[in-house]
């Protein structure tokens, strides 16, 4: 059974010759386990035998980014995004959050016209053929989202989002409804350029240890709808949604299976 077969089988809660494996380790996870044992020319994914392969495209702004400081420790860089971000580099965690360009939603608006699809937010020949190898390997292929709440938050900031959504609901709604109206827009044109996929994957972290960031009437109203565009995209072609989601979000998950969503990775 290839993994395609089988992920599918779990996917629609049907029994399969073994259960269906992925993980995505940290790299420095990685960089310690070939110090471990691991062999050095093999990755975890292929040592374990992951199931899942996919393809991506840009989403960001596509602002211009450079390196702010650099040391044998951190790199503080800006992201497509224009935000500025600190990371650490002999081990992993999340990035520190130090400022952000899209500040006031009169300079969403002015940077608003930068979210449109354009040929270069995807690396059509390298992705094309990783995705014609995948199918020949029988690997199951996700289309991969970093879309709505995580998304505005890694461009406008948390805390700046999170005030939004109680003082102008709208220009959050605005802001994860353009990105996710681009992200069907890149998916559209990667199926038509002969891309070959097995499911969409969204990546939007909503909650944290007890409680979701917000109540689930906000979801409904503010993300909810982008959420679901995306699902629609993936559903009119017969091809399932899967949700990676942090934090306690039990509290949504009946809206999750009403936007579209046929599984849900903690």
């Amino acid at each position: 059974m290839t993994s395609r077969e089988r992920v599918l089988l779990a996917i629609q809660h049907k029994q399969a010759d073994r259960v269906a494996i992925h993980d995505s380790p940290w790299g420095t996870t990685e960089a310690r386990w070939h110090k471990e044992g691991l062999p050095e020319k093999q990755s975890s994914s292929a040592y374990f035998g992951f199931e899942f392969r996919a393809n991506a495209g840009d989403n960001t702004l596509q602002l211009p980014t450079k390196v702010i400081e650099e040391t044998d420790e951190y790199k503080i860089a800006t992201t497509g995004d224009g935000a500025i971000r600190k990371n650490w580099k002999a081990k992993t965690s999340t990035p520190e959050l130090i400022g952000f360009t899209i500040t006031t939603k009169a300079l969403w608006e002015e940077h608003k016209p930068r979210m449109a699809m354009n040929d270069t937010r995807v690396a059509w020949d390298k992705q094309l053929a990783a995705n014609k190898e995948y199918r020949e390997k029988g690997f199951f292929i996700t289309m991969n989202y970093g879309p709505g709440f995580t998304k505005v938050c890694n461009m406008v900031g948390p805390e700046r989002v999170l005030i939004a959504m109680v003082e102008d609901p709208a220009w959050v709604h605005d802001m994860v409804m353009t990105e996710a109206r681009l992200c069907v827009a890149i998916a559209e044109e990667m199926f038509s350029r002969g891309f070959q996929f097995d499911a969409g994957w969204i990546f939007d972290d909503l909650g944290f240890k007890h409680r979701g960031f917000f109540s689930s009437a906000m979801y409904r109203e503010i993300l909810w709808p982008a959420h679901k565009l995306i699902c629609d995209c993936f559903h009119a072609r017969g091809l399932p949604m899967l949700l990676h989601s942090c934090g306690y979000v039990t509290e949504f998950v009946p809206l999750f299976i009403e936007a579209g969503f046929d599984c849900l990775q903690p």
